[in-house]
């Protein structure tokens, strides 16, 4: 491969000296050109407005920009803060059109003139998503299209440093090992970091030691302003904020006034000048997230160290209007270098690689080989997510193909699967599902898997679940001689819009009827949408109607998408689940997480309904959870749709039971055996 040309760096210490980079990058004589712009930890809307400003005022009237950001609230801040100061600058500036990337960007690419030179911006997705390394590829092959044709300039902004990945991508197709890149950091940038009063410690702040030590120097922090001083408040962005109350208590007995707030982790915005003054920011250093798991060879929850883009963003905080960041103190599991660093694994790697494989074959000029190479380290993760997809009918093996793999000659499912992944956050299994719905799909059976996807989705949204099972209410009701066939019988009359006694089969069918009882009682005005908890009659289940709410918007806004990508008809008059329809959507569901199946034994059944299980299709066993086919005989094979994971068991979430006769008819259509359902192991 050849090597790219050195890459440039400027520290920029005023703005002339950012306008002078950013000028003499652009003026480059070059056909494409490529730059990075760093701010500082709060680079916020406005900041990055500026460096359009910047360039729009270099550029000249005929020429396009576009910008892409990641919410709509960035479009309209930024759309404002772009408006022209006097109506005659407008005759002499670009336009500049500013979009949330991901949105449609075929169409907009449509947009660009190529005999135009053309400004691409971008705010860079520190985590790395699916659909962000996705429109990079994107961009990728519209740089190397170009690289002939016009003036381009791509700039990438964001507070993180420069991360490789995005130079390497934009050379994946090439034979080379990435392209140059010019790197800006604006004034103040290196001051955000090295400004911060940084106190890291050397273990989980959960420990009860790393609460102490915190406490004592929040105690002692606050003695320091004196006798006089008012109250002052800790911002805590951790799980449990009274952990840290009672430590604090502890320490400083009654002479203690700090008040501990807990803040969610997405940050605040704006600390209002009446409050008592922040002193204190505790970082939170472990909350339950998605990781592949090596041992298990599937994507996990499990409770792991926030990444350093969560890192970043919680520490910004220090720089909300309204606080002080010289007097702010920031406690943290992690050195401060660690802002300086970029994210290893990134996130379409954890847990979007199937989708972003499938999405990226269907690029012209995409090469697998090369787009393994550039893009992951992990060999045994890229294997299983190639495995995954063609398990699921979406790429079949060809050796004629570089990469070894293509789309299989039916493949209008894989393009339906596709065009849901962004909807569905390229959570595969859920494109999969919806991708099931094509124009000979009964209507029960396609709004079943509609609202199915839109309970999940929304949970998942949320970071919350809609319904909860009442399992101690049912041990206690089991201790006192009810049997599980009865609890059964009972929450099966709480649910409305299923099949009869099929709750009894799994959490998906239990979610779907009490996802419709609670719909129907919204509809009714039985029950309001800002009502927080909902009790069914049985006493067994809990549900949350603001997140019922939640999923129905979710719903419908998947009927639009699903009439765009399928031809459907809502002539059925009587909407009525028949016995095929049930076993159509329990295929979809198979099929959807076949990689978490699991063969339960209820011969061995136990007293409080938990089984013993077989894994078909992971390497380490699972606790099915809270499963509602106890009531079965022999064996059964169940799947579920997630996986949390400790260091002393996997328990497979939302179980639900699928019948050996659809399972084994499954493995006969695509000659599988048991086996085949195991990804390889690889010992690299």
């Amino acid at each position: 491969m050849t090597q790219p040309r050195p890459i440039s760096k400027n520290f920029c210490d005023t703005s002339q000296q950012v306008s002078d980079a950013l000028k003499e990058w652009y003026d480059a004589d070059r056909l494409v050109s490529f730059a990075h712009v760093q701010g500082p930890l709060r680079f916020g809307a406005d900041e990055r407005a500026d460096v359009v400003k910047i360039l729009r005022g270099t550029m000249g009237r005929d020429k396009d920009i576009f910008y892409m950001v990641n919410s709509q609230q960035d479009v309209v801040d930024i759309q404002a803060r772009l408006q022209p100061g006097d109506a005659s600058a407008a005759d002499v500036l670009p336009d500049a059109r500013v979009y949330v990337s991901f949105d449609n960007w075929d169409n907009k690419m449509r947009e660009l003139r190529s005999d135009v030179p053309t400004l691409l911006l971008f705010d860079v997705e520190e985590t790395w998503g699916a659909g962000f390394c996705l429109d990079m590829l994107k961009l990728a092959l519209l740089a190397q299209q170009w690289a002939s044709q016009s003036n381009l300039r791509v700039l990438w902004l964001s507070s993180a440093p420069w991360d490789t990945l995005l130079s390497r991508i934009m050379a994946f197709s090439q034979e080379r090992d990435g392209v140059s890149t010019s790197r800006i950091c604006l004034p103040g940038t290196r001051e955000s970091i090295e400004r911060l009063r940084w106190t890291a410690y050397d273990g989980p702040l959960s420990e009860g030691r790393q609460l102490d030590a915190i406490a004592k120097n929040i105690v002692e922090d606050h003695r320091s302003l004196g006798n006089n001083s008012g109250p002052s408040v800790v911002l805590f962005t951790g799980e449990d904020e009274n952990d840290l109350k009672s430590a604090i208590q502890a320490a400083g007995g009654d002479t203690s006034k700090a008040i501990v707030v807990e803040k969610t982790f997405t940050g605040i915005g704006h600390w209002p000048a009446e409050h008592p003054p922040v002193r204190h920011l505790v970082l939170q250093d472990r909350h339950v997230r998605k990781v592949w798991d090596r041992r298990l060879r599937q994507v996990v929850e499990t409770p792991a160290a926030p990444s350093v883009a969560d890192i970043r963003a919680q520490a910004a905080t220090v720089y909300v209007d309204g606080l002080d960041p010289a007097a702010v103190m920031v406690h943290a599991s992690v050195p401060v270098e660690r802002l300086g660093q970029t994210d290893q694994p990134r996130k379409f790697e954890e847990i979007h690689l199937e989708s972003l494989i499938v999405a990226a074959m269907q690029l012209n000029g995409a090469n697998l080989d090369a787009l393994q190479e550039t893009l992951l380290s992990d060999h045994q993760r890229w294997e299983a997510a190639m495995y995954r997809a063609k398990l699921a009918g979406f790429i079949v093996r060809d050796d004629t193909c570089t990469g070894g793999y293509a789309w299989p000659a039916e493949s209008s499912r894989t393009v339906r699967a596709i065009k849901w992944m962004k909807h569905v956050a390229y959570d595969f299994s859920l494109a999969h599902l919806l991708s099931a719905i094509d124009g000979n799909t009964s209507r029960a059976a396609r709004d079943a898997l509609l609202d199915i996807a839109a309970i999940l989705a929304s949970a998942e949204r949320l970071d919350d679940e809609m319904l909860r099972y009442g399992s101690k209410e049912a041990r206690q009701e089991m201790a006192n001689g009810m049997t599980v066939g009865e609890i059964a019988t009972k929450m099966d009359s709480d649910c409305y819009g299923i099949p009869r006694s099929i709750s009894a089969t799994g959490s998906l069918w239990m979610a779907l009827g009490m996802y419709r009882k609670v719909s129907n009682l919204l509809e009714r005005g039985s029950l309001k949408p800002e009502d927080r908890r909902w009790t069914a009659p049985s006493g067994f289940m809990d549900v949350k109607p603001p997140a019922v709410m939640h999923a129905r918007q979710a719903a419908n806004q998947f009927r639009g998408i699903c009439a765009t990508i399928t031809p459907i008809s809502d002539g059925e008059q009587i909407v009525t689940f028949t016995q095929k329809d049930v076993d159509f959507i329990r295929h979809v569901i198979l099929t959807s997480w076949v990689d978490r199946l699991v063969l339960c034994d209820y011969k061995n059944t136990l007293k409080d309904g938990a089984v013993y299980d077989q894994p078909l299709s992971s390497s380490a066993g699972f606790l099915p959870g809270e499963s509602f086919s106890a009531m079965h005989d022999g064996t059964a094979f169940i799947v579920g749709t997630a996986c949390f994971d400790t260091c002393q068991m996997s328990v497979l979430q939302n179980p639900t039971f699928i019948p050996s006769k659809i399972v084994r008819t499954w493995l006969e259509v695509e000659g599988l055996s048991v086996d085949d359902l195991r990804p390889p192991i690889y010992n690299v």
